[in-house]
């Protein structure tokens, strides 16, 4: 394996949910999208489990994103609202709605930026 492929690797596995928000965050503010953070301590004030961590707005454009760790599964809240958002995408017209779940190596690749900058 390539040393900067195993480099990317290590930080990929290392990085926290935490540190890919601020990160992410960092890229929706650039690129001018409007955002909207739910915090892992929202869940204890009403918020349904599993919904997506980022709804983003830019123009015609929304995207749900869920972020997690590099090595760690959606939970079943999380899969349910999984489903029924990538449905609502099916059935928009011109991309104008999309669901992803973002990892740490997706950042590092550069395809979170690929996706906001499209």
């Amino acid at each position: 394996m390539p040393a900067a492929v195993d480099e990317q690797t290590t930080k990929a596995r290392a990085m926290s949910e935490g540190s890919l928000f601020n990160e992410v965050a960092t890229i929706l503010k650039r690129l001018g999208w409007r955002y909207f953070h739910i915090p892992a301590t929202a869940y204890r004030h009403g918020v349904r489990a599993g919904f997506p961590d980022i709804t983003a707005v830019k123009g015609r454009r929304v995207i749900f994103a869920e972020l997690k760790r590099e090595k760690e599964k959606l939970s079943d809240e999380q899969e349910a609202w999984a489903y029924d958002l990538l449905g609502v995408a099916a059935q928009t017209v011109y991309e104008t709605v999309r669901y992803y779940v973002w990892r740490p190596s997706d950042l590092l690749a550069g395809r979170i930026d690929e996706v906001l900058a499209g």
